[in-house]
């Protein structure tokens, strides 16, 4: 999803996925599923499962909300774009020369707790973590050590001889941290989409049909925004056979999630509404929606940020619930 490394895709399908993870983990908890006639063995044993499916789960959690703050607008694509696009090479004392690390401190202590904690899951993800981490602490490492150097302009001292020796080490470090980048997101992706499956075929057949809805919703809109983004990515002339079925099986979830919403609400009792943020969501998604049309019908690739917007904030309406 992440290939052009442009800032809106990172955050378009895993912001969506945290809510899920939180109603996964109920679902992993539940012990009243198991029946009365355990032993005391039997009931260990479930609750050290259960504790472990909690652990997992916070670990892809924790590396959900990592990406995220790795691949926003000005995070790891934007800092290292920032310093690839300068050639040190042709580098003088008058140049203008930029190293920044900012807005990765924060996502870096995230990786690194989510990775700390235990369980054997999600080894393909801990072991890309470890090459990010490993990246993202060299980078750091150069910054502590040139960091007065650039913002005091020293380097016009000695004609940038110091910040050419580190060059190399900064540039395969940053170049390093994208490729991971890029590796995470596709696993990620993966071991999303497997619990995203299991939580929907779940939520399908309970009495509650808001839940389910919601959820397709954030599934359709993320395959239908996605797969345009990549299109789009590509270079080549956008072609909406594929897509054109994805808006379809959106256009009914998205009516059915708001005729479901509305239903309830008139029939609740004093206080007992659904959430608005349903119909939030299912808003968000017609504007997704009405975005593609226009997409389809002038060509003007600029509908593809409206449908990013538009889909983001039915995202932020779902982790409402």
């Amino acid at each position: 999803m992440r290939k052009n490394h442009g800032p809106a895709l990172g955050l378009l399908p895993r912001a969506a996925v945290i809510l899920l993870l939180s109603a996964g983990l109920a679902a992993c908890g539940d012990k009243e599923a198991i029946g009365g006639q355990a032993s005391a063995t039997g009931q260990q044993q479930v609750e050290d499962t259960s504790a472990a499916a909690q652990s997992e789960g916070r670990k892809l959690a924790g590396y959900v909300a990592a990406f995220n703050e790795l691949s926003n607008e000005y995070g790891l694509p934007y800092q290292a774009a920032s310093y690839l696009r300068q050639d040190f090479s042709k580098a003088t004392a008058n140049s203008t020369l930029v190293f920044s690390v900012s807005n990765l401190d924060r996502p870096l202590e995230n990786l690194k707790q989510a990775r700390g904690i235990e369980g054997d899951g999600y080894q393909d993800l801990d072991a890309i973590a470890d090459r990010l981490i490993a990246d993202l602490d060299t980078l750091f490492a150069q910054h502590r050590e040139l960091d007065v150097y650039y913002s005091s302009n020293a380097y016009k001292d000695d004609g940038v001889a110091k910040g050419k020796a580190a060059d190399p080490t900064i540039r395969n470090a940053f170049e390093s941290a994208l490729a991971a980048l890029d590796e995470f997101d596709a696993a990620l992706e993966g071991h999303l989409d497997e619990r995203r499956q299991a939580e929907l075929e779940k939520l399908k057949g309970q009495g509650d049909k808001l839940p389910y809805y919601a959820l397709l919703n954030i599934q359709l809109g993320q395959d239908l925004v996605g797969a345009l983004v990549e299109q789009n990515a590509s270079g080549e002339k956008m072609a909406f056979e594929a897509t054109d079925d994805v808006a379809a099986q959106l256009q009914q979830a998205a009516t059915d999630l708001k005729n479901e919403y509305l239903r309830q609400k008139e029939t609740a009792g004093e206080g007992r509404a659904p959430a608005f943020a349903y119909e939030h969501l299912a808003g968000a998604m017609i504007d997704v929606l009405a975005y593609y049309r226009k997409l389809k019908q002038d060509g003007d690739a600029d509908q593809i940020g409206g449908m990013v917007d538009a889909y983001n904030r039915g995202v932020a309406s779902a982790n409402e619930l």
